[in-house]
């Protein structure tokens, strides 16, 4: 018996008529019988060798966002596909470059009110200047001083000032 003898579905192995595709495909593959020969392909939505599998296609907006997953940027940053790379950006507001984007490097990133401490703008006034002290914030640093009423040194403490005092004595006489 030949192949020509069997349907056009199968195939003549051993003197019999056997199913054709019976484990020629890969894993997904597609098998179709065409003139008694298996033929192998990849479904739609698939690619790969048929032979040896299909495996669903990565589509352009899935591979973009498995570049930025997880994210190889860093914190306060965002990341973008672009052209099939993964581009690092710092959140607005925030300045540097990936993956070290900060509130500030530098005093002058910060509001005139502010100072750039560990990289965040925070108020320089805090536990810098003495007990009682003001502080007022000049072109981003503490300036410290004792108030109206005070005196002392304003690193360390601010006091009252002492009031003139007024002695004031009165002689008695003593009678008998």
């Amino acid at each position: 018996m030949v192949s020509s003898e069997c349907p056009q579905d199968k195939a003549c192995v051993n003197q019999k008529c056997v199913d054709a595709c019976e484990g020629v495909c890969g894993v997904n593959a597609l098998c179709q019988v065409m003139k008694h020969t298996p033929v192998c392909s990849c479904v739609d939505g698939t690619e790969g060798d048929p032979f040896v599998g299909c495996r669903k296609k990565a589509y352009a907006d899935e591979v973009s966002t498995k570049l930025c997953e997880p994210s190889p940027c860093g914190p306060n940053s965002v990341c973008t596909s672009t052209n099939g790379n993964a581009v690092c950006s710092c959140l607005p507001g925030y300045v540097g470059s990936p993956p070290t984007c900060a509130e500030c490097v530098f005093n002058s990133d910060c509001s005139l009110g502010k100072a750039c401490i560990n990289n965040k703008c925070a108020d320089p006034c805090e536990g810098d200047c003495g007990t009682n002290a003001r502080c007022d914030v000049f072109n981003h640093s503490p300036v410290c001083s004792c108030g109206p009423g005070l005196t002392g040194d304003p690193f360390v403490i601010c006091r009252q000032e002492a009031s003139k005092l007024v002695f004031i004595v009165t002689y008695c006489e003593y009678v008998k």
